[in-house]
């Protein structure tokens, strides 16, 4: 029979054919029964020829293109044009020549800055100040030490620009509550800047480096600093680590449930963690996306950067509400700087005094602790795992700082360091200075809001955007000593900051800049080997500089060096990962440090399937061939079991009959029960409470959902071979015999009779056929036409 016609009496199948250079379709899909009739003729879609379509294609793609092409070429014109009257101008930075009209400097700013700044490293040198070109606005990086030094000493700079952006789109902060950073053009000094006419009161950006200031780097430093130590000890201790090796696949992971977790609980106390124990794995993850989130993507382009940090604000505000409740049952605020709720003194200032500014409320200071937490913790502990790294692998250099740290240790149960002895030992120090010279990689924002800025004879015009970049700095090759090339910048070499007076190739900066040393009657030759960081203002700017610098640089630097001297005192370290794992990475380039590679695969995984786009391959596979993807996987790679890896997730392929039975023998550890209760939350819409219903005992650690076991057990009884499934299958037989117009006429809509003959009859089995909701035309009617909804949060 020709065409998509069956006779139902006679056969059970249906059959399509493709005639060749045709394609041959009928609808609607029809079935016969009784006599047999003539089928209706096909209809035929001539595809077109090859050449016709070839040559339809490149037009369309050249008209598309040619306008781009003519624009690029205008604009290289225009480029050059204008860079030669900056040339002729010696006050006006000269623009970075860009290659993409409208979009100009955008995309290798963001998505390639390493490489995008080592072009700018050649072509800025000897250039105080240059322009960058982007999407929405202009930068001016400033560059060279010199000029760097001048711009941080300026005091009309403003760094509320760029907070109030990183609130708003990293943080999550409602726009309407940004308005009071953005609009405060007074700075952070006690004096308002010349010009400002700023509300004393709506200065909220001076009054948030005084809290910051108080609690970091005055008073509440040192109580800090000592609830870190304890936090830490306590938590290495707890490990039970003996004389036997104990391996662990992520040393940064290690270092960031320990190291992270003690930072959280010595600033902000141990009732966040203790609410929210999945805060610091959440807190890492936020880590890996906030990147994005500055690139101002949308929620549909980066989803899981939008759950991860709706995940902590609410985790944030929970436990503020809980410490604004137990804080108002309290008498008198505690006199010490610890707080039972809050962590700290400062914190608990600084909520009840971020709430006083306009448009501010529980959301808005929720953003800003986010963004306190975040800075506090994710660029510290990858640095102290950077430090630890290199000690490690050198177990002569261990050996030798584990001896000093004898005069550095305090006895008793647990040890505690002296924190003056070693924040005196050279090598450390030296160590630390060159972790960070090493690894921070930053743009220090700035701006000048009520007038132009003169940096050497540049001008930046008032109210734009000036950019300090410290992997520029701090790889100037006219500043830093690399001993005549054995020591590269971009290698660690532990001694960098160290002075010997007898040698006069030592010390951080290199000999022809090395006037600081002359006449200074403390070095005597023959005098001890000493560190130093003298020389190098404007070119070893870790923490920023000037009155805005990062508040908690003397923390950050007391939980490097306790980290350290801790680890390496408790534990032998062997770094079992190889060259390519152990290599140093920039993954989120002006926002924050390098990090170790890792291994991005697991040997104990399934084999990873390599992609032929990379990051969205298998993803366009999957939408493109459906479960037909898999097959042709299969048949290139004829493994039992393999990974892919789309977006955000890793998916594991069994393809094993015998692997297929072992995951069904193992249902305690491997679950359908998250996709079933998503598909549920998407179809159903329960409401919030009908939600939290349907999670009972089952929230696990993996933060996936699934339904109340108690659900399966009564599904399963009654689905059982047994009575029950007896008496379901002989009232879907009813059903079914009874379906009104069972054999409505000669011919019909064979798949749409066969929906609703299914429909009615399984709803009546479960339902009963008196209480069957689906018995209602209007109720099955907008069962079939309800779009399915989209995945939410």
């Amino acid at each position: 029979m020709a065409g998509p016609q069956a006779d139902i009496c006679n056969s059970t199948s249906i059959h399509v054919r493709t005639m060749s250079n045709n394609w041959v379709f009928e609808l609607p899909l029809a079935a016969s029964l009784g006599n047999h009739t003539t089928p209706k003729p096909p209809v035929t879609y001539q595809s077109p020829t090859d050449n016709y379509y070839i040559r339809s294609m490149l037009l369309s793609i050249a008209i598309v293109l040619v306008p781009f092409l003519f624009a690029a070429i205008l604009n290289e014109v225009v480029n050059f044009v204008h860079s030669e009257d900056e040339e002729e101008d010696g006050h006006v930075p000269r623009t970075i020549p860009y290659k993409l009209p409208f979009f100009k400097s955008t995309i290798p700013f963001f998505f390639d800055g390493l490489h995008f700044f080592e072009y700018l490293s050649r072509l800025c040198s000897g250039r105080a100040v240059t322009r960058i070109a982007l999407l929405r606005n202009d930068l001016y990086l400033v560059c060279g030490a010199r000029n760097v030094a001048e711009f941080f000493r300026h005091s009309s700079l403003s760094m509320a620009p760029a907070y109030g952006i990183a609130l708003r789109y990293c943080f999550g902060m409602a726009k309407k509550a940004t308005t009071v950073y953005l609009a405060d053009t007074s700075g952070s000094r006690h004096q308002a800047i010349p010009g400002s006419n700023v509300d004393p009161k709506n200065r909220v950006m001076y009054h948030t480096h005084e809290s910051l200031s108080r609690g970091l780097l005055g008073t509440g430093l040192a109580p800090a600093s000592h609830r870190f130590e304890e936090h830490l000890a306590e938590s290495l201790h707890s490990l039970k680590i003996s004389d036997q090796w104990v391996e662990y696949p992520d040393l940064l992971q290690f270092m960031q449930d320990h190291v992270g977790a003690a930072i959280v609980k010595a600033i902000f106390g141990p009732a966040l963690l203790s609410q929210s124990p999945q805060f610091i794995r959440d807190l890492w993850d936020f880590d890996d996306v906030v990147f994005q989130l500055a690139k101002r993507l949308p929620e549909l382009c980066i989803p899981k950067a939008y759950k991860v940090r709706r995940r902590l604000l609410r985790s944030i505000k929970q436990w503020h509400n809980d410490a604004r409740a137990s804080s108002a049952n309290l008498v008198a605020a505690p006199d010490e700087d610890a707080d039972p709720f809050w962590g700290s003194r400062m914190v608990r200032e600084r909520n009840r005094m971020l709430l006083q500014f306009e448009h501010q409320d529980h959301d808005s200071v929720a953003s800003t602790d986010l963004g306190l937490i975040w800075a506090s913790v994710t660029n510290v502990v990858p640095s102290t795992l950077t430090l630890l790294m290199h000690v490690s692998r050198d177990a002569t250099l261990c050996s030798a700082i584990r001896q000093d740290l004898v005069d550095a240790t305090e006895p008793g149960h647990r040890p505690k360091f002296d924190l003056k002895k070693l924040e005196k030992h050279p090598l450390l120090l030296s160590m630390y200075a060159e972790t960070l010279r090493f690894g921070v990689q930053i743009h220090v924002p700035r701006a000048a809001p009520h007038q132009d800025l003169c940096i050497g004879k540049m001008s930046i015009p008032q109210n734009k955007l000036a950019v300090v970049n410290s992997w520029l700095a701090h790889n100037d090759a006219k500043v830093w000593n690399t001993r005549n090339g054995t020591f590269p910048l971009n290698d660690f070499w532990l001694q960098r900051f160290l002075v010997d007076p007898n040698d006069p190739s030592s010390g951080p900066i290199c000999s022809p800049t090395r006037k600081w040393e002359k006449g200074n009657a403390a070095v005597k030759e023959g005098s001890e080997i000493y560190f130093s960081n003298d020389g190098l203002e404007g070119s070893w700017i870790p923490f920023g500089g000037g009155h805005n610098a990062c508040p908690g640089r003397l923390l950050a630097k007391r939980v490097m060096l306790l980290s350290c001297a801790m680890i390496l005192t408790f534990f032998d370290i062997e770094i079992s990962a190889d060259e390519e794992a152990s290599k140093f990475i920039s993954p989120r380039f002006g926002f924050g440090v390098r990090k170790p590679k890792g291994k991005t695969h697991s040997s104990e995984e399934p084999p990873l399937i390599p992609q032929s786009i990379p990051y969205i391959g298998h993803l366009l596979g999957i939408v493109r061939h459906g479960s037909r993807y898999y097959s042709k996987i299969s048949a290139n790679y004829p493994l039992p079991i393999y990974t892919l890896r789309v977006p955000g997730k890793k998916m594991y392929i069994v393809t094993s009959q015998r692997l297929v039975s072992a995951v069904d023998r193992q249902p305690k550890i491997l679950s359908f029960d998250p996709f079933g209760m998503e598909m549920s939350r998407r179809l159903v819409l329960p409401t919030p409470a009908g939600l939290e219903a349907m999670k009972v005992n089952m929230y696990t650690e993996d933060r996936s959902w699934g339904f109340r076991p108690e659900t399966f057990k009564t599904m399963r009884s009654t689905l059982a071979p047994a009575s029950d499934l007896e008496d379901i299958t002989q009232a879907f037989l009813r059903s079914v015999l009874s379906f009104p117009g069972l054999i409505p006429s000669k011919e019909f809509p064979l798949f749409d009779w066969g929906k609703r003959l299914v429909t009615r009859a399984s709803t009546d089995a479960i339902f009963g056929a008196s209480k069957n909701p689906f018995q209602d035309p209007a109720v099955e009617a907008a069962y079939r036409s309800a779009p399915l909804p989209p995945s939410g949060p």
